[in-house]
């Protein structure tokens, strides 16, 4: 029980969380270095053991704070986010396949800052207030996506294939419309062949950008000033 004491000294000192907040951006920065094949040629080998040297100092921190806090560990939610993402980061050392390249999954170990900085955690509980209260907003978007896609395929599909050949290539296009990421190089080719597109694109843009978002944007401020 003295060991335990001490453990838990140690584990909520700023310190401790200081120095863990310092090693997942040493990490962030070797996981991005490892991204130019120039440097992994050349110090491709002390690069894995630095990883490594990563993977033991994380596993080595989770075991203190389970060793600390107990069954208590897992009635917090930030932990078990913790776990769960350190637990992810060793898939490449468990042989598993068909996840593509495992690897990969060792970037996962920066999304820890998110539980490790407090304001990073006040931030997420705002942005998960924001969702749980545009749930019914995001629904009538969806349907809004729905029924403009059917109508979109039945009126522009011999005008315009590409973009409306069936309701999945149709609702991919509309919601490239919703972002105003090149929306005009859709719609023109087609005004040129039916004038009265613009109103119905336009209306599509007003009601979902102008104001479905704006509601979305509205709320998700609302969250965060509480």
């Amino acid at each position: 029980m003295e060991m335990r004491s001490k453990i838990q000294v140690i584990t909520s000192n700023w310190r401790f969380e200081s120095i863990v907040i310092c090693a997942i951006l040493l990490n962030a920065i070797t996981l991005g270095l490892e991204t130019y094949p120039p440097i992994v040629v050349k110090y491709g080998s002390t690069m894995l053991w630095i990883d490594l040297f990563f993977i033991l100092f994380f596993i080595t921190e989770l075991t203190l704070r389970i060793t600390a806090l107990g069954r208590n560990f897992f009635r917090e939610g930030w932990n078990c986010f913790d776990l769960g993402i350190v637990s992810l980061t060793l898939l490449p050392f468990l042989g598993i396949s068909g996840l593509g390249n495992v690897s990969a999954f060792r970037a996962m170990r920066l999304l820890r800052l998110l539980s490790a900085v407090p304001t990073f955690r006040r931030v997420l509980r705002g942005i998960g207030r924001a969702l749980s209260g545009s749930v019914a907003v995001m629904c009538v978007l969806v349907v809004i996506l729905y029924v403009y896609s059917v109508i979109a395929v039945k009126m522009f599909r011999d005008t315009s294939p590409i973009q409306f050949a069936d309701l999945d290539t149709a609702f991919f296009t509309f919601f490239q419309i919703m972002t105003l990421d090149a929306w005009s190089d859709i719609v023109r080719p087609i005004m040129s062949e039916h004038w009265w597109a613009g109103l119905f694109f336009g209306s599509f843009i007003i009601s979902t950008v102008f104001v479905l978002l704006s509601i979305l944007i509205g709320i998700a401020s609302n969250a965060m000033q509480e």
